[in-house]
């Protein structure tokens, strides 16, 4: 028992480290080994892209404070009265503080700034040290501008988000720079100046360890954020993939379904399959954020009303085929009798919709079914609905089946030529039809017309 319990802890410990998340590691990225920069151009750049809005306004904080900074110990060192009051004055208002001011400027020209951020970043970083340099050099004494080199450093290293080997190209040429200068002025004797080189280089390996730390997790992060965004295109990928699978075998079911109720009417054909796609071509040419009573998406509503109207003559397996097959016109008996269809469709469907209340594709095919034979003047039936009284859906159903009965070939008629229909139905805006959905079908109406000739050639092939 023992070794069968090993086995399967073993074989547990095995499956969770399987599952368990795998945290993006910049190394497993082809970059750059000493900048940290990904080899990969694009993601290189989205990278970048993704970090400038927060950082652009956090560097121009920072210059516009060090070039008040600056400008303001100038100030100090004139009440001060340092010895080197000229070449100070020269260093701050002549150099530094116009190399900030021209950076923070440039921060507002985003075409430009974006591309060479790096660049000019780094030379406001190393001209704003060499400058503190230069004057720590002549003045080593004040204490004031070891707190300024500090300063510097830590900006440079940590607050404008330089890459990682910049601000240390940048840290080393500063640390070059006073150490050269030191030993040409003071010589290395002094305990005095080896504590001050100390300090300084201490300062610069910290700044330099820290910023390979911030470049290093915030690519880290950059990277955990990608996957977490690709995994989650994926998965919407695979959603929507078996959305559209479910929703295609429900259609051919339900195709299938309104087939078998139209196959007791010898003479509708392949009715169904045409004012599915007719429906679906007119709604597309519908400006629905006109109607109110749109209640989806416009894609979502063009889907289901064009599934939905597969339905509309279901309650048509309700009436005698003596009546339904009749070759000649019906008597006022039989047209009411063929006009209970639509009650019969719907009361069937209100069943299957009590049970499923939120489904939408069941609400729309009803109100298909009950009201497809309304008139926009109110005299259709079978509630005398008049106007946007009528469901949006049963309005466009209205127009696409008076469309297709006389573009159809009949046992008793004639199809009639496309133009005539369109003739027909522009006439009865108003009055039969919503002048909206009209309008709709005459901006289609070249699709239209395709389509029906389509299957007008097909029936004469067959």
């Amino acid at each position: 028992m023992k070794p069968l319990k090993k086995l399967a802890t073993t074989m547990g410990c095995n499956a969770m480290q399987f599952l368990k998340p795998q945290q993006p590691n910049i190394l497993n990225y082809p970059h750059h080994s000493f900048s940290l920069k990904f080899k990969d151009s694009e993601l290189e750049s989205a990278y970048r892209r993704s970090l400038y809005a927060e950082n652009v306004k956090q560097i121009r904080a920072v210059f516009a404070l060090f070039a008040i900074l600056y400008a303001g110990f100038g100030w100090l060192d004139a009440q001060l009265e340092v010895s080197y009051l000229s070449e100070f004055f020269v260093i701050r208002y002549a150099i530094v503080v116009p190399t900030l001011l021209l950076v923070f400027g440039l921060t507002f020209w985003e075409k430009i700034f974006f591309e060479w951020q790096q660049v000019l970043l780094s030379f406001a970083f190393v001209i704003s040290g060499v400058g503190i340099s230069m004057m720590l050099i002549f003045e080593p004494l004040n204490l004031a501008y070891y707190g300024g080199m500090f300063m510097v450093l830590y900006s440079g290293f940590f607050l404008i988000r330089l890459d990682f080997y910049l601000s240390t190209i940048g840290g080393a040429l500063i640390f070059f720079t006073f150490f050269v200068g030191t030993l040409l002025a003071h010589g290395i004797a002094d305990v005095q100046v080896q504590s001050m080189l100390m300090f300084y280089a201490l300062s610069v390996l910290i700044g330099m360890f820290g910023s390979y730390f911030i470049d290093y997790y915030t690519r880290r992060n950059y990277l955990l954020n990608h996957q977490v965004e690709e995994d989650k295109k994926s998965l919407e990928h695979r959603v929507h993939k078996q959305v559209d699978e479910i929703t295609q075998a429900q259609n051919a079911t339900i195709f299938a379904l309104a087939k078998l109720a139209e196959s007791r009417d010898t003479d509708t054909g392949e009715h169904v399959a045409r004012v599915g796609q007719y429906c679906r071509i007119v709604a597309e040419g519908l400006d629905l954020s006109a109607d109110d009573q749109m209640q989806m998406p416009r894609h979502r509503f063009i889907n289901i009303v064009s599934a939905a109207s597969y339905l509309h003559d279901i309650g048509k397996v309700g009436i005698e085929d003596s009546i339904l097959n009749k070759p000649d016109t019906l008597n006022d008996k039989e047209f009411n009798i063929i006009k209970t269809h639509t009650l019969i469709g719907y009361r069937t469907l209100q069943v299957v919709r009590e049970k499923n209340p939120e489904n939408q594709f069941i609400q729309m095919g009803a109100e298909i079914v009950r009201s497809h034979h309304e008139r926009w003047d109110g005299r259709g039936y079978p509630d005398g609905l008049a106007g946007r009284e009528i469901p949006l859906a049963a309005r466009i159903m209205a127009v696409v089946d008076a469309y297709d009965a006389m573009r159809s070939r009949r046992p008793y008629k004639q199809p009639i030529p496309h133009d005539e229909a369109v003739r027909q139905i522009v006439q009865q805006s108003g009055t039969h039809f919503d002048p909206m959905v009209v309008h709709a079908f005459l901006t289609q109406v070249d699709q239209l017309e395709e389509l029906s000739e389509t299957y007008q050639t097909h029936h004469l092939t067959i």
